[in-house]
């Protein structure tokens, strides 16, 4: 349990996490609020690094749930974990509010993204099916992924983009050589008020 002073409202748990659905496990982490109540659950898919992990606890801190777990390492994982959160054992999500995180580069099934009402591309590839929902696109302007990101943005609607100058994938990562905090810091604002308007969270 933690909550650092100007860091949101909510008390939270946090730690590595089991997610099973049928006859498989995936292993991640777990940030959300310590209180009764069902929250809108963020997924973020991509190694789960020290940068992924702070990013869930300071979406827990601001009323959502969180979870981190890699991801299309075989059909069907994304599903699974889409399963596990509508489970009875999770009173404390709320399924029918999701958004997904993509952090990186990662192998999803988009019919495992079905439910999400929203997504978060940061440093990722733009081929993902969106299916007209909101996007908000973050990048490091001089990573590679920024190239195909700068030509595809103008052809998803209900978009948001940002690309910052001098920075390389990973700027918002603490896990990362390439690590900027101004940049950081601006994203996580952005990516906050995103979530916040597109799964009814207050900022």
């Amino acid at each position: 349990m933690s909550l650092l002073p100007g860091e949101g409202s909510h008390l939270i748990l946090y730690g590595p996490a089991a997610f099973s659905a049928r006859t498989r496990t995936h292993e991640g982490y777990l940030a959300r609020p310590d209180a009764a109540g069902a929250f809108p659950v963020a997924v973020l898919l991509g190694p789960v690094t020290a940068g992924t992990k702070e990013l869930c606890r300071q979406l827990a801190r601001r009323g959502f749930a969180a979870i981190a777990f890699r991801g299309g390492d075989s059909p069907g994982d994304v599903r699974d974990v889409m399963r596990w959160i509508r489970a009875p054992g999770t009173p404390w999500a709320d399924p029918d509010r999701s958004a997904v995180i993509i952090t990186g580069r990662t192998d999803t099934e988009s019919e495992g993204l079905s439910n999400a009402l929203a997504f978060v591309l940061l440093d990722a590839p733009v081929d993902i099916d969106i299916g007209g929902r909101p996007v908000l696109g973050l990048y490091g302007a001089e990573g590679a992924a920024a190239t195909a990101a700068r030509a595809a943005h103008t052809d998803v609607p209900s978009s948001q983009w940002a690309f910052y100058g001098g920075a390389t994938e990973g700027f918002w990562s603490l896990a990362s050589p390439d690590f900027q905090p101004g940049p950081a810091a601006d994203a996580l604002d952005r990516i906050i008020e995103f979530l916040g308007a597109s799964l009814g969270v207050a900022a």
